[in-house]
């Protein structure tokens, strides 16, 4: 090391004798600028440990709760201490914690807060435990004890800033009515209570920017009321649940609309479930009220929970804008349900049901082009094709002693409805594939219309053949493989009703012009069905891309070229299968030099 040293000195020395004969002056090595200062951290909520230090508190936290208990039950069983000295030892002990921990907090208050939490958990326990089984208070004793540990858990959840207070806050406060057997004091007054914990929770959810806070105490609200409501005299107090049960839906509806607006936060889709759960309770608790005790206001009040509730959600709505598809898909789930509900099973007479379900499809097509989000409309969608479903269903298997009106009538303009869908569908990407469903369901109900119809098999016979045909002309002229496949299902069912029925019991003349309106029929439809297939070729391994490159090699055979293809295909409202792109002239193009389209 000292070798180094002189050698390092010795070189420094002979370029400081070179500099001075060079006259070369040594300029300063440039200062390093300082360093800026450090930003001042911005004091964060400290966060609990994760891990295995965590586990290792909880675990203790649950044994000091479970000993308390085992105090409890062990001084009863020995007869060591009377029973309010039991549960005095416990509650003291549940404080000893509470201030354990808050001075524990001064050297870790993550870490301590584990220890409040038992403690406020013990106080809870011993309060009802001290009730259930010794009696030792009474009613108004434990509600204002309950009131004083509730406030004491939430200052803790301040002073820890731990919403692990509030959930316990919540949960032990709404359990003091259940435990005390308040189903035999005035029920006005649960409803008292229980309302201003809902609004004292909802107040603190807000404040404290949890959801959690105010989902917890709806859920109490709706669930601990039905029971104690149940445990009672239920005519008695039916009036009073009724109104109970709507005040809470205006309480936490607003908070829940308040709550997203306050903090600029759209209930997310786990939000949206938690809500829409305990919202379908609501109506479901409400309206078997309603029904049951006030039959003529039941529909209309449900009506109006449908317009509070869509009021609700476009207020919040135009404070935050399109961010709220979650929110609007329990908006639309809710509405359509409820709706449907009230007017079709509550209002409507059974009978015109399946004429009032025919409008639902109109109804969807113009809120389509109203709403922007397609997952706000879907529950629209859903609720209007089940309800259309079952009037189909009515007005096709209806009794001769209470027909729907018009039956007949009914099927064919459900027949219709179903064509001008299959219409529709097969020119969007998104509904083609579900097309063919509607037009074999069209075909359904037509040919159910002509049985209602025709008195005589003969008839519903030639009518059927008539109508297989009309579909392979219908499919030659616009040149669709979909309808024109559908027409065998029809020539089958029409070669099945012949032999199984119409064959069976009829005269001899009847069933010789029978099979030749068979035998006509099926040859006309074969001859024309081999030039609707005629030619095809296999360009691809999905059907309905195949499907349509082989129109476009027809029309192509015809002398259009690439702009009158693509215009052409725009024009029959064929959607474009492709990843990406539209019907145009070089997307034509690209795709006959792609297969080899002549």
């Amino acid at each position: 090391m000292d070798v180094q040293t002189d050698r390092l000195t010795e070189i420094e020395s002979r370029l400081a004798r070179i500099e001075a004969a060079l006259s070369i002056r040594r300029e300063p090595a440039p200062a390093k600028p300082a360093p800026p200062p450090a930003p001042r951290a911005e004091r964060r909520p400290e966060k609990p440990r994760v891990g295995a230090t965590q586990l290792m508190a909880w675990a203790a936290s649950f044994a000091f709760i479970l000993a308390a208990t085992y105090l409890v039950k062990l001084v009863y069983d020995s007869g060591w201490l009377t029973p309010d000295r039991q549960v005095g030892i416990a509650f003291f002990g549940g404080v000893a914690l509470i201030v354990a921990g808050l001075m524990l907090g001064v050297l870790d208050r993550a870490y301590a807060a584990y220890l409040p939490a038992a403690g406020i958990a013990i106080l809870y326990l011993t309060l009802y435990a001290g009730q259930l089984r010794y009696d030792l208070f009474d009613v108004g004793t434990v509600y204002g004890v309950v009131v004083a540990v509730t406030l004491a858990a939430l200052w803790l959840g301040r002073r820890f800033e731990s919403s692990a207070y509030a959930l316990l806050a919540v949960v032990g406060s709404y359990a003091a009515p259940l435990l005390v057997a308040a189903a035999r004091a005035d029920l006005r007054d649960v409803v008292i209570y229980f309302t201003a914990w809902s609004l004292l929770f909802s107040f603190l959810g807000v404040l404290e920017g949890r959801r959690p806070i105010y989902v917890v105490a709806l859920y109490c609200a709706l669930f601990g009321f039905d029971w104690i409501f149940r445990l009672g005299d239920q005519s008695q107090w039916a009036a009073t649940a009724a109104v109970y049960q709507l005040v809470q839906f205006v309480v936490f509806g607003a908070t829940a609309a308040w709550y997203s607006v306050q903090h600029r936060e759209p209930m997310t889709a786990t939000d949206a479930v938690a809500h829409g759960l305990a919202l379908f309770y609501f109506y479901f608790l409400e309206y078997v009220l309603l029904h049951e005790y006030l039959p003529e206001w039941a529909p209309w009040l449900a009506l109006a929970s449908v317009l509070a509730v869509l009021g609700l959600y476009l207020a919040a709505r135009s404070r935050l804008g399109d961010a709220t598809e979650a929110s609007g898909v329990l908006v639309s789930a809710y509405c359509s349900v409820v709706t449907a509900h009230v007017v079709f099973f509550a209002l409507l007479p059974e009978r015109w049901l399946p004429w009032l379900a025919l409008t639902l499809p109109l109804v969807t097509l113009a809120l389509a082009q109203r709403v922007r989000s397609r997952a706000a409309l879907a529950p629209v969608a859903i609720v209007s094709a089940l309800l259309f479903a079952l009037g189909l269903g009515m007005v096709a298997f209806s009794r001769r002693d209470d027909p729907v009106p018009m039956p007949s009538l009914a099927l064919c303009l459900y027949a219709a409805v179903l064509y001008a869908g299959y219409w529709f569908a097969r020119r969007r990407k998104e509904t083609l594939s579900s097309a063919p469903l509607l037009l074999y369901v069209g075909h359904l109900a037509f040919l159910v219309a002509t049985v209602r119809f025709f008195d005589s098999g003969l008839y519903v016979s030639i009518s059927w053949a008539a109508f297989a045909i009309a579909l392979l002309l219908y499919a030659l002229r616009l040149e669709d493989r979909a309808v024109g496949q559908s027409s065998l299902v029809v020539f089958a069912a029409s070669g099945v009703k012949v032999m199984l029925h119409d064959l069976s019991g009829s005269a001899t003349l009847v069933r010789v012009f029978t099979l030749v309106v068979l035998a006509v029929s099926l040859y006309a439809g074969g001859w024309l069905y081999q030039k609707l297939s005629a030619g095809d070729r296999q360009y691809h391994h999905d059907s309905q891309v195949n499907d349509q490159l082989n129109l476009i090699r027809r029309l192509a055979q015809r002398g259009l070229g690439d702009v009158e293809l693509a215009a052409e295909l725009e024009r029959r409202g064929v959607p474009y299968l492709g990843r990406d792109g539209a019907w145009s002239a070089e997307t034509v193009r690209r795709l006959r030099e792609q297969y080899s389209i002549a």
